[in-house]
C-alpha cells in the first residue's frame, strides 16, 4: 500500500520518461531534454503538459469515483498488465473504512 502525490509524478517524470523513450531521437530526445531541465520541486501538470503534449504523464484520477484528484493510496499488487491493484482518491478511502463500521 502506498500514497502518490501528483507532486511525487512530477519528482520522478524525468526519469519515467527516459526510460520509457531511452531509445528514441528527433521528437522524443528534445522532450527529454526539456524534462531534464525542468525545476521538478516547483513545476506544475500545466508546465509539463506543455513540455509533452498532453497531461497524461501527471493525470490522477480515481479509480473508485473517477474524479481527478492531485493523490491517491495504490493497493493490492504492484501496477502491472494482469495485478490486483485500486488507486482510490481519500473521499473514496474514508467511504471504504466506514464500510467496516456499518451494522
Amino acid at each position: 500500500m502506498n500514497r502518490t502525490t501528483q507532486r511525487d509524478l512530477i519528482q520522478g517524470l524525468p526519469q519515467r520518461w527516459r526510460e520509457q523513450y531511452r531509445h528514441c531521437a528527433g521528437e522524443k530526445r528534445v522532450i527529454t531534454g526539456k524534462l531534464d531541465n525542468l525545476d521538478v520541486d516547483v513545476a506544475t501538470p500545466a508546465d509539463v503538459a506543455e513540455i509533452i503534449g498532453n497531461e497524461s504523464w501527471t493525470r490522477m484520477t480515481c479509480g473508485e469515483c473517477k474524479k481527478d484528484v492531485t493523490e491517491l493510496v495504490t493497493i493490492g499488487d504492484e501496477p502491472d498488465y494482469e495485478s490486483q491493484t485500486a488507486s482510490i482518491c481519500i473521499d473514496c478511502a474514508r467511504k471504504a473504512a466506514s464500510l467496516f463500521f456499518k451494522k
